[in-house]
């Protein structure tokens, strides 16, 4: 059939359908479409009206659905994030991403304008409430007739920029009394927040963060305190067959038969700061959350398997990461518990930038006491809005399990027991500081206190001294020439948490002061 036979045989359908004249140009009208989005992704909430099952091609649903998610992920997306919707297409399909590539380059060259995105988008929306309205007129379904051709009329009204409520509140608005708090575990954990247990490697930061989460999906009262039981989600990163024995160690200590709890354990780790791995976790969490609700508590052990590329010391690498869990704990309004190593020098904070830090609502501090190291020790060491819970003591006790492994020695876990009877051991403090880090703690300390006396000596605050980064430097050199040097002495000071930048000014952390 030539081309002038084809187009008179679908210029005469045409004529006697006007429907289906529009059906069938669903196909062009959505290669367009999807050209347009993918020509300029950050138009995607021109096309809001339309859903992924609304595309007749399973190729271009799963392309929307993709770009969606990683545009809600990353908080908006562009051009330059396609690469990572072609990463997400080729795995939700199981294809080979040079075929998803080579879909996508040419959809974008098939297209004409990015200019007609909202017009494309009532046009496919058009036609498959067409199709819909069609099925609904063949099984006889009235009622659905009505209601879609409804819809259809109230396309244009859903087309109406969305009026966005202001992000203030009058006091008179605000109410006389602050909501309640919204424990997950009385006193210790809320939701809503960002909390962190660390310290050293196999000081029992995990089994805590186990018994937690366990605790929390199970709807069992902690040592005392009163959980609110809500689905949980665990994001493992490393040993993962001692989570699954730690897990049933710790259900037949507290004499739990069934396994019907929310409790969801990855199989692997998820590189957070990646905004095509970020959304992945996103699609399978809302997946899952459809049967079970929204989740209580995501827990993340430990923050370097589950960082991703980059530097945990970098404050520009931290921040996507903090970006990635605020993205999580934003969307399902839960608390996100991260298991985070102590620094490698400074043993009384967790390593890594201190951005981290700040982001924080509640952190709590792990070590392992006593001469034989089987007693476990939880101790609170920021609230962001509370007060400091009491510090928990456990000793770490063997659990046997009912099987044997090949070669039939049998198989263990262990369990954490309340030991009241071992007193609460205050965290031992980080060696004094020696060398140049010291002495360039103490020029800036100086520079803080003349700055203070200067201030006071003029009936001013003294509260508003400020030390530049730049002046810190310049008196540094007395202790150094070496500017490298002293850029690293810095660094290693703001590690170790005892100064804090915010450019251009140095401020001392309370540990220095």
């Amino acid at each position: 059939m030539n081309d002038s036979t084809r187009n008179s045989g679908t210029d005469s359908r045409a004529q006697q359908n006007p429907n289906q004249r529009q059906r069938d140009n669903t196909a062009y009208h959505e290669s367009q479409l999807l050209g347009m989005l993918l020509k300029a992704p950050q138009q995607l909430d021109a096309a809001r009206l339309i859903d992924p099952e609304d595309l007749d091609s399973p190729d271009y649903r799963v392309i929307l659905d993709a770009a969606r998610d990683l545009a809600l992920a990353r908080n908006g997306i562009t051009e330059d994030n396609r690469p990572d919707i072609i990463e997400m297409v080729a795995a939700r399909t199981r294809r080979g991403e040079g075929e998803i590539a080579a879909l996508v380059v040419a959809l974008i060259e098939d297209c004409f304008s990015t200019a007609n995105i909202a017009d494309f988008a009532t046009k496919v929306k058009r036609a498959a409430l067409d199709r819909r309205i069609d099925d609904a007129m063949k099984g006889g379904d009235r009622r659905a007739v009505y209601n879609l051709m409804a819809e259809q009329d109230g396309i244009k009204e859903r087309l109406k920029p969305a009026v966005l409520k202001s992000r203030f509140v009058r006091l008179s608005d605000m109410g006389d009394r602050p909501p309640a708090i919204d424990w997950l575990i009385e006193d210790y954990l809320e939701r809503d927040t960002t909390a962190q247990l660390f310290g050293d490697p196999g000081c029992g930061k995990s089994f805590i963060a186990l018994d937690i989460a366990l605790s929390i999906a199970a709807g069992e009262a902690w040592y005392g305190h009163a959980t609110t039981s809500y689905p949980v989600f665990y994001i493992a990163g490393e040993g993962l067959r001692g989570l699954q024995r730690r897990k049933e160690a710790w259900l037949r200590h507290h004499e739990i038969t069934g396994r019907n709890a929310p409790f969801w354990l990855s199989k692997g780790s998820t590189a957070l700061s990646d905004p095509g791995q970020l959304a992945a976790l996103i699609a399978d969490i809302d997946a899952l959350i459809a049967e079970c609700g929204l989740p209580g508590l995501i827990v993340i052990d430990t923050v370097a398997r589950n960082f991703g590329g980059g530097d945990e010391n970098s404050t520009k690498d931290m921040t996507a990461f903090i970006a990635a869990v605020d993205t999580l704990r934003e969307r399902y309004h839960c608390c996100i518990l991260l298991v985070h190593h102590t620094g490698h020098n400074d043993k009384s904070r967790a390593r890594g930038s201190i951005a981290l830090l700040g982001s924080l609502d509640a952190e709590y501090r792990v070590e392992k006491i006593g001469v034989e190291e089987k007693t476990i020790q939880m101790t609170s060491t920021r609230q962001k809005d509370n007060d400091d819970p009491p510090p928990r003591v456990w000793t770490l006790t063997r659990f046997d399990l009912p099987w044997c492994d090949a070669k039939g020695r049998p198989l263990n876990s262990a369990v954490l027991i309340p030991n009241d009877s071992v007193p609460f051991t205050k965290p031992v403090k980080e060696k004094s500081l020696t060398g140049m880090p010291k002495q360039a703690l103490s020029v800036l300390r100086e520079i803080y206190r003349q700055q203070r006396e200067t201030l006071m000596a003029g009936g001013q605050d003294p509260d508003a001294a400020r030390v530049t980064i730049s002046q810190w430097n310049d008196a540094m050199q007395s202790l150094s020439e070496d500017k490298s040097y002293r850029s690293t002495v810095r660094r290693d000071l703001e590690k170790r948490g005892y100064v804090r930048f915010e450019a251009p000014y140095v401020h001392l952390t309370p540990d220095a002061t």
